[in-house]
């Protein structure tokens, strides 16, 4: 048992709602917390339970500054970014909120995390189903043996794009008995040399002088793309398919625009819009309920985000209008994300946690626990220990419970020495 959860089990009201979620007696709601509250409450909580935990956030910001919380606190906290739909496409537009997200959802993929924590667009965002990310990722380890045109290929299925020279995320190059490239989830580039059919080295290397910075033993390569098709010719099939089901529409600019990209797919190029064929690249598309089964669900702020995604909904709802009227999409290939009633289901089903800092007027579900917790931030520490024991003597006079956390051991130690 961790030192923050055996001090959140000496106070009455956080020892109800942390044995609650221990029993999985839920859905329940607590009140009254604000934002390290939160992290300190969530981490606790999921600890006593033995369970991962997926945490939802009113907006980006929050779920950010939730996220910093519990890894400082816990550790093993992911933040999954929402990413910017693109369906009309675009050559010069940025990707890494997407590979950040794949990066994280490759780690949720090998459960290597404790927490995952996203805003509510980013929940209701649509993906590549768990399964394919995993078929789709693969690793490499110093001693492997794998021919060079096998790893390429592998890249290529990935959706990595060859460049004469890596300087982002997502590219790949390939000279003499060299492979560079560059996963998301990684910090730099990575560099593969063989002898003959064997990878003899793995190491890390500079984007800016493409000099070697470290050895390594082995990496995961995941994709680069939520919408992924397993070759040219599986692209041109499945866009013919839905030609077909879409011939008797009048969207003649929509049928216009998919033929044009079968052309370029059958000349070797894939379309450089692939986001807006996300809901036929795949049987079904998932969300992060689907990647997260099983796992304790926070819900914080919950009727701002409610608010956030019926706005969000609406606005891109008027934004695909504009779209399918334009023949960028057509009817059936417009489905990004969760619809808000289909969202509320997923919420529902998962038992939720509601932790707001106000009281709500009612609660979408029939809670088994409602808790009202009076948590107060303490003024910024200035370091002089006279300000630190009036304001624990303050709390303490009240009958509160109070912890000091530290950003290190050292300074724990030190504080408690003085």
């Amino acid at each position: 048992m961790s030192a923050i959860l055996n001090a959140l089990k000496q106070s009455t009201e956080l020892s109800s709602v942390i044995g609650d979620v221990e029993r999985d007696t839920l859905p329940l709601a607590v009140t009254g917390l604000s934002g390290v509250h939160k992290a300190v409450l969530i981490g606790a909580s999921a600890e006593a339970a033995g369970r991962r935990a997926v945490i939802i956030c009113e907006e980006e910001k929050s779920a950010l500054k939730l996220s910093e919380d519990l890894n400082a606190l816990f550790g093993g906290a992911h933040f999954v970014p929402s990413k910017d739909f693109s369906p009309a496409g675009t050559e010069a537009r940025s990707r890494d909120y997407e590979h950040r997200r794949l990066g994280a959802l490759a780690k949720i993929c090998e459960k290597e995390y404790r927490f995952v924590v996203l805003c509510v667009e980013s929940a209701a965002q649509l993906t590549i189903p768990k399964a394919e990310l995993k078929t789709r990722s693969f690793s490499v380890r110093r001693g492997l043996d794998m021919k060079q045109s096998e790893l390429i290929e592998k890249l290529i299925r990935a959706g990595y794009t060859r460049s004469e020279m890596v300087d982002g995320v997502g590219q790949f190059s390939h000279r003499g008995e060299i492979v560079d490239f560059f996963p998301p989830q990684s910090e730099h580039p990575v560099r593969a040399d063989f002898w003959g059919d064997t990878i003899e080295a793995l190491y890390t290397f500079s984007v800016q002088d493409q000099r070697r910075n470290e050895s390594i033993r082995s990496i995961k390569i995941v994709p680069v793309l939520e919408t992924l098709f397993e070759s040219g010719e599986a692209f041109c099939e499945i866009a013919e398919k839905y030609l077909k089901k879409i011939s008797r529409t009048k969207n003649e600019k929509a049928k216009a625009s998919i033929r044009r990209d079968i052309d370029r797919a059958q000349g070797g190029v894939i379309p450089s819009n692939l986001d807006r064929y996300l809901p036929i690249a795949y049987e079904k598309t998932q969300s992060i309920f689907d990647y997260c089964k099983g796992d304790l669900l926070y819900f914080c702020e919950s009727a701002k985000a409610e608010r956030r995604l019926k706005d969000h909904t609406k606005l891109f709802a008027e934004d695909l209008k504009y779209l399918v009227e334009n023949g960028v999409l057509a009817k059936g290939t417009d489905k990004f994300y969760l619809s808000y009633a289909e969202f509320t289901t997923k919420i529902e089903e998962s038992k939720a946690i509601y932790l707001d800092s106000l009281p709500r007027g009612s609660y979408p579900v029939p809670l088994k626990g409602l808790y009202s917790i009076a948590a107060h931030n303490l003024p910024l520490w200035n370091g002089q220990m006279a300000q630190l024991e009036e304001d624990a003597a303050t709390v303490r006079a009240s009958g509160a419970h109070c912890a000091v956390l530290a950003g290190t051991a050292k300074n724990a130690k030190a504080v408690y020495n003085d």
